[in-house]
């Protein structure tokens, strides 16, 4: 099957476009000029590249021809204003799938967030039926991206999957995680214990190709996590392992932080590029609880997370 895939040449895309391949099917990229192709340069002879952009519709039909099926992955993860969330996230979603839907496309996965469905408040694992509450212009963007494919009614395939925080090779934000711990500290804020569920990035991968040819799934929303919930304490200390070290605990008040974010937040609107770093992102990072339940993704999907942790921390690393 030609399938075209959106966000390709990042982190997770290129681990997709792997994936893909493994499964017989043939990979288009989606990929603008500038993109940085690194990460599928080994797989530059089996792969097809269509120049566009998901903010650019009169790109669509070129990079649309021919394809079955669509796996829309690329999207803002940081942005230095509400409407630039909003402008790739959800209203590129939309003309993506608006195009897609014209050019006969047969399936149409969404690679969403958690963040879409919010933290839970109580600490039960939140379900697909749950109602959302984001609690950030991120997670709020990638919610009406998923409500633009649910506004085309029930002809058009659309699956929606929502993982958990992504980690793995040629991820660059748990970077700082690691380095931490190269020097003998793990991260471990004061106050209540925090517990999120993570998702290792060849899992997701392994349900994207699951959701673009899985019958009986379409106009369905799935939650992708590990379904071990863990806290910081742990996670740190995964990372020393996978790194042969002991770590310490490096307590801190998350409130510690708000200070450089507000300044990071305000250089970002200054200058128009985002910062890893911002009020939100610490809003979101620090919630109780980000835990989901993943019943529906095994039971329907057929999936579930196959690497241990240790694992899947050592490749990480």
């Amino acid at each position: 099957m030609k399938v075209l895939v959106t966000g390709g040449a990042g982190f997770v895309g290129s681990h997709v476009v792997e994936a893909l391949l493994e499964a017989g099917h043939a990979p288009r990229v989606l990929v603008r000029s500038t993109t940085d192709r690194r990460w599928l340069a080994p797989l530059a002879d089996r792969i097809e590249y269509a120049v566009g952009d998901v903010t650019r519709p009169d790109t669509f039909p070129g990079a649309l021809a021919g394809v079955e099926a669509v796996v829309h992955g690329a999207g803002v993860l940081f942005a230095a204003r509400r409407a630039d969330y909003f402008r790739v996230n959800a209203e590129g979603t939309r003309s993506l799938a608006l195009a897609a839907e014209e050019a006969g496309v047969t399936r149409f996965v969404y690679v969403s967030s958690q963040a879409a469905g919010g933290p839970s408040a109580d600490g039960l694992p939140i379900r697909e039926s749950d109602p959302p509450r984001p609690v950030s212009d991120y997670g709020r963007s990638k919610l009406a991206g998923e409500q633009a494919l649910r506004d085309m009614g029930p002809r058009f395939p659309w699956v929606v999957l929502r993982p958990s925080t992504v980690y793995g090779p040629r991820d660059t934000e748990l970077l700082s995680l690691f380095k931490l711990a190269s020097r003998g500290w793990r991260p471990a804020p004061l106050g209540p214990e925090r517990r999120v569920q993570i998702v290792y990035v060849r899992d997701l991968a392994r349900a994207v190709v699951d959701a673009v040819t899985k019958e009986g799934v379409v106009g369905r929303t799935y939650n992708l996590a590990d379904p071990a919930p863990r806290d910081w304490d742990a996670i740190g200390q995964a990372a020393g392992r996978a790194l042969g070290v002991s770590t310490r605990r490096l307590r801190f008040f998350p409130g510690w932080l708000y200070l450089p974010a507000l300044a990071a937040d305000l250089v970002a609107v200054a200058t128009g590029r985002a910062s890893l770093l911002s009020r939100q992102k610490l809003h979101e990072a620090f919630q109780l609880f980000w835990v989901m339940d993943c019943e529906p993704a095994e039971v329907e999907l057929g999936w579930r997370p196959t690497v241990s942790l240790d694992e899947a921390f050592r490749e990480t690393a």
